[in-house]
């Protein structure tokens, strides 16, 4: 585990130099108690290849080495308070208190590039608790997902939307582009990345382009020539060890490979992501459903999305008849950010569509 650690921040931390950008802040968790000295290793590791680790502590227990979060602080997150994870005197509600406790910690992070854990069996379902959902960021989006975060075990899809023109152009790139800051926001692991070529001059996604959001050496690329092709690479890549996220670039839609998909995500804790450069046929087991399409922006270097959130399986109802934001991508800062909606020219645009739930 630290070795593959090691060499995918030795190429983020590269890549984040060329670029002007922060080395990458990696939340490292474990039980300091019983894994202090796998704690410390890892976390020297980290930091050898650049990395900033910060240690957490999930024990309940005193540590056995230096922490930069303490249990008590994960603790007092929980909804039972402190005592119940370090005061109580049965070990199995202890872990289930630290367990809700360091769930509501990994929520409410920020400025965090990743979060790797290392424990035993009571320290993996802490720690496995707090990397169920994944945060964008972006608060006014992540309130309304389930428990503040993208469901990480889940099945999504990202479809392309209309211009402003009214057209959904074959060429539009927002859709992909969300579909990567999405999987930038994964911690360390391999994308891969399947795709069914749509014709002579389709091309598959630019390298350089892609490194706005992570670093390209992570992606695995697989072509597929047929439907069901494509929804096995998936399906295998799923269940397979490594695996940071899986996408699937098609435009087909069946519904039986789209259960298959979701059981495989849901089983492995890995988020599968449908993209789609055309509107389809919606995955009536997808958790998330996103619409993305291009918005003129306010500078060259300052791209903005139109981003809807068209359905939301598992998370809490919004007031609005359709979810919708317009994000701007900052290329120089390398941060997503929602645009106030004075500045959003077209807020008041009416939606005539409800929020499938």
């Amino acid at each position: 585990m630290a070795s593959g650690v090691h060499e995918h921040l030795i190429a983020q931390g590269a890549e984040a130099g060329r670029q002007g950008r922060k080395m990458a802040r990696i939340h490292v968790v474990g039980t300091a108690d019983t894994k202090g000295e796998e704690l410390a290793y890892l976390s020297e590791r980290i930091a050898a290849a650049g990395g900033e680790p910060v240690r957490v502590d999930v024990g309940i227990r005193a540590a056995t080495v230096p922490v930069d979060v303490t249990a008590s602080e994960v603790a007092s997150h929980g909804p039972e308070g402190t005592a119940a994870a370090l005061a109580s005197g049965d070990r199995g509600q202890a872990v289930a208190a630290m367990t809700a406790a360091f769930a509501a910690y990994a929520r409410q992070l920020s400025g965090c590039d990743g979060i790797i854990g290392i424990g035993g069996g009571g320290g993996t379902a802490i720690i496995t608790a707090g990397m169920r959902e994944l945060p964008l960021g972006l608060p006014k989006i992540d309130r309304l997902l389930p428990d503040g975060g993208l469901l990480t075990g889940a099945l999504h899809e990202i479809e392309a939307g209309p211009t402003p023109s009214g057209r959904v152009a074959v060429h539009d790139g927002s859709a992909l582009a969300f579909t990567a800051f999405l999987m930038g926001r994964l911690g360390p692991g391999t994308l891969l990345w399947c795709r069914q070529p749509s014709g002579a001059s389709d091309a598959p996604p630019y390298a350089p382009a892609l490194a706005a959001w992570f670093d390209p050496a992570r992606l695995l690329m697989v072509v597929a020539r047929r439907d069901e092709d494509l929804f096995w690479a998936m399906e295998e890549g799923l269940r397979t060890s490594g695996i940071a996220a899986v996408v699937g670039e098609t435009r087909a839609a069946d519904p039986t490979a789209g259960r298959r998909l979701s059981l495989a995500a849901e089983k492995n804790g890995v988020p599968a992501l449908l993209l789609r450069a055309q509107p389809a046929a919606p995955q009536s087991v997808c958790a998330t459903r996103w619409r993305v399409a291009s918005a003129p922006s306010s500078a060259p270097d300052r791209a903005r999305w139109r981003v809807e959130l068209r359905r939301n399986r598992f998370g809490k109802p919004s007031v609005e008849e359709m979810p919708s934001w317009l994000l701007e991508w900052n290329d120089e800062a390398h941060c997503l950010s929602v645009v106030p909606q004075a500045l959003d020219r077209s807020a008041g645009a009416p939606r005539r569509e409800r929020l499938v739930g």
